[in-house]
């Protein structure tokens, strides 16, 4: 019983043993942790002898590590981003494009894994799988662009080192001829198209013949407003789209094209 100084594996430490209580310290190595050791002893058996015994009270239990914090899956990082990054930022028309594409090509792929344990690799491997399925005019003019836009906003974020998916654009090119040249209609078949629309159904023949004459898409006709119309200037401006029985701004800013 009492306060020794013990060499173990090269450090000095101070081994109290009192009353059935022991407790032990490190101290340090070499001549100065050996010196530094004997005058520990020293002053701890001097406390003990005048009943201080504070040296062996016990040692508070270490906190525990806080556990660190599970990251999301890539499906769940993306359902986030779709609320709030593409939300704030596209028109509700190309959120939903957006969605379809995630649900459509990518959750089934990448959707179960952690977010920052996505690959280079499992993204190739990915592409490998849709390739035969889609073509890669889809996969590229569509399923890249959105994963590329949920994978960088994950690395501006930090929760990610680098966007996996950029710089793929190579892998996927088509060896599919382009496709033919639209046809559009003859005057002979737009004239016989408007006369049928006169006939059956005659209070959509104006709608109809503003497509023949204008080209616009029917979602920009469906969402004409008349402040878009300039007889004067014989003018139609495009500033909005129909979509889902919405009517959405066509562009972020400036006044929309003419025709």
């Amino acid at each position: 019983m009492g306060v020794k100084v013990r060499e173990i594996r090269g450090i000095w430490r101070v081994v109290v043993d009192w009353k059935g209580r022991r407790v032990s310290r490190n101290v340090g190595r070499g001549k100065a942790g050996k010196h530094a050791a004997q005058l520990s002893a020293e002053q701890i058996q001097a406390k003990l002898t005048l009943g201080d015994l504070s040296v062996l009270a016990a040692a508070p239990p270490p906190t525990p590590a806080t556990s660190a914090p599970v990251a999301p899956t890539f499906r769940q990082y993306a359902e986030s981003w779709l609320a709030t990054e593409a939300a704030l930022r596209c028109k509700a028309s190309t959120c939903a494009t957006y969605a379809h594409t995630l649900k459509r090509l990518w959750y089934p792929l990448l959707g179960a894994l952690p977010l920052p344990e996505i690959t280079r690799d499992h993204v190739l491997e990915a592409l490998v799988t849709l390739k035969p399925k889609l073509g890669a005019g889809t996969i590229k003019h569509s399923g890249l662009v959105v994963l590329r836009a949920v994978l960088s906003t994950a690395e501006a974020a930090g929760l990610i080192p680098r966007n996996p998916a950029v710089k793929l654009g190579r892998y996927v090119r088509s060896d599919v001829p382009a496709p033919e040249r639209v046809d559009p209609f003859t005057r002979e078949e737009l004239e016989a198209l408007l006369h049928e629309a006169e006939t059956t159904m005659p209070e959509w023949a104006p709608f109809v013949l503003c497509l023949a004459r204008t080209g616009l898409r029917i979602s920009e006709a469906l969402a004409l407003q008349a402040d878009d119309l300039d007889f004067a200037q014989r003018t139609i401006w495009i500033r909005r789209n129909g979509y889902r029985r919405q009517v959405t701004t066509r562009r972020a800013t400036g006044p929309g094209r003419s025709t």
